[in-house]
């Protein structure tokens, strides 16, 4: 195993330890250093099989949430509409105007959060605000690879608990991961070189998951939303440095 293999291993594992522990965040962790080491169609490639294989594991382990399926068709659906929109806007609009934006909302829901009243969306909302939450998450995932914190606003305004915020994001995750496997596929990206570092990376981050997962299990609700708005916060330092750079 050559050092970049080892390096882009050691990233993929801290970033899978964060998703089994907070269910989201692995592109947003792994994308930069595992894009610094390679190229970022590289990283994209790398980062899409252990990816969806987590979200996926994800989604089934305990009990299959068949309940979470139905209520999220119409934003699953979306994102992956979303998705195909963003990776052909990827040319056309500047990724650094996206990251300020996104970093903005980011902060106005932490705020929110740790000093007023939390938002809370209405059930009755959920069959206009969901899909329009999954078509924009898609559009962000196909611009810049990073979804996660505007979906997780939502999913967390919906007042779901632990159990059930995973098993949402994850399936939504999963489709737009689908959507993006499909949108890039006209780079002809899925080379030898890529599929075997990939493959390096899955195993990997399966060790880095199962930790997150043992963590997950045991932290309270409370502390659990609390690490949520941490890693927020810390995606929207993120965005605003990646605008600046």
């Amino acid at each position: 195993m050559d050092l970049t293999t080892l390096l882009v291993g050691v990233a993929v594992m801290g970033a899978a330890f964060v998703k089994g522990m907070a269910g989201m965040a692995f592109p947003l962790v792994a994308t930069p250093p595992v894009a610094l080491l390679t190229d970022i169609r590289t990283a994209i490639v790398v980062l899409l099989v252990p990816n969806m294989l987590m979200d996926v594991l994800q989604i089934a382990r305990k009990r299959f949430p068949l309940e979470h399926l139905k209520r999220l068709g119409t934003m699953m659906a979306a994102s992956i509409v979303g998705t195909f929109v963003g990776t052909y806007l990827l040319v056309t609009i500047p990724v650094r105007l996206v990251n300020l934006i996104v970093a903005a909302i980011v902060f106005a829901f932490v705020g929110q959060n740790l000093w007023a009243t939390p938002v809370a969306v209405p059930a009755r909302w959920e069959p206009v605000t969901s899909p329009v939450i999954g078509f924009v998450t898609g559009v962000l995932n196909g611009i810049s690879n990073i979804s996660s914190p505007v979906l997780a606003i939502y999913l967390l305004s919906l007042r779901l608990g632990k159990f059930d915020f995973v098993k949402s994001i994850s399936l939504v995750f999963l489709a737009l991961k689908v959507g993006q496997t499909a949108a890039v596929w006209r780079w002809r990206p899925f080379t030898a070189d890529r599929l075997w570092l990939s493959g390096a990376a899955t195993a990997f981050a399966l060790g880095g998951f199962a930790i997150g997962l043992q963590v997950q299990d045991r932290i309270p609700q409370r502390i659990f939303t609390r690490v949520l708005l941490g890693i927020l916060t810390a995606s929207g330092l993120a965005l605003i440095a990646k605008a600046l750079q």
